[in-house]
């Protein structure tokens, strides 16, 4: 998660995922550079020549190592040909409702 500041730059990264991030980046010296995808494009969608928006497009492209997000593990779409998933360490349930006339 972030905080923005006035001009809409992030001023403060928090969150489990972030932490996870530091602490990882602490017990093996490196020290992370965290970027957003282009556009405001988040996780990222496979378009028509079959490249890829956000950030399993910046994966596509060798522009990040490692992405925190709450990206759900599928092979649906072809996300998992340019990613690689973690073991999972938290779990959400999602509900699509529908409402229907009877």
């Amino acid at each position: 998660m972030y905080s923005y500041d006035e001009k809409g730059n992030v001023k403060v990264r928090y969150g489990g995922n972030v932490r996870l991030v530091e602490t990882v980046a602490e017990i093996f010296n490196f020290t992370p550079r965290f970027m957003e995808p282009p556009g405001g494009s988040l996780w990222g969608h496979q378009l028509p020549n079959g490249s890829w928006t956000g950030m399993v497009g910046m994966f596509e492209r060798d522009e990040g190592d490692l992405g925190i997000a709450n990206l759900f593990i599928s092979a649906l779409g072809g996300r998992n040909e340019h990613q690689h998933y973690t073991a999972p360490f938290g779990q959400e349930v999602v509900f699509d409702a529908c409402l229907c006339a009877v």
